[in-house]
């Protein structure tokens, strides 16, 4: 999972009310309810920005994306799996996030695995969110009986 800041300025204001369109494809209510309070949280430090958050099926997600892309209406802020975040730097389209790597403690504050996806040609373009460990379970049994076994 990652974080991408898109580089259109679509910002609206609107009597001093700025709005950022917030992307998620997160699903599951525990997320949303997660989502829910870090825009609350957010608004209430900020009175001056209304975050819309639109959850997007994840099915739907990378036609949802490209047709944005295509029409040049993407969210500011969108919370999406990391593969957009190693391709969509090449196109131009998400907003360099050096200085905010820096404030938040560099690169050594995120797991080198998660942040190896977000970075292109020396920049942080994403923010690592979540990673899913990926593990492989076998039971002990299984190990002698491998070894006992001889491969054709």
């Amino acid at each position: 999972m990652a974080i991408l800041i898109f580089t259109w300025p679509t910002l609206e204001a609107s009597a001093q009310v700025r709005k950022i369109r917030f992307w998620s494809d997160q699903s599951e209510p525990w997320q949303q309810e997660t989502i829910k309070g870090m825009v609350s949280d957010f608004e209430s430090k900020n009175p001056d920005v209304k975050v819309e958050v639109e959850y997007i099926a994840f099915k739907d997600r990378h036609a949802k994306l490209m047709a944005a892309l295509a029409g040049g209406d993407v969210p500011e802020v969108a919370l999406l799996a990391s593969p957009y975040a190693t391709s969509l730097p090449a196109l131009g389209v998400l907003a360099p996030l050096d200085d905010l790597m820096a404030e938040l403690g560099g690169p050594n504050s995120f797991y080198g695995g998660a942040l190896s996806l977000a970075s292109y040609q020396g920049h942080y373009y994403s923010l690592p969110y979540s990673t899913i460990p990926v593990v492989l379970w076998y039971r002990k049994e299984l190990k002698r009986i491998i070894s006992e076994t001889k491969l054709r």
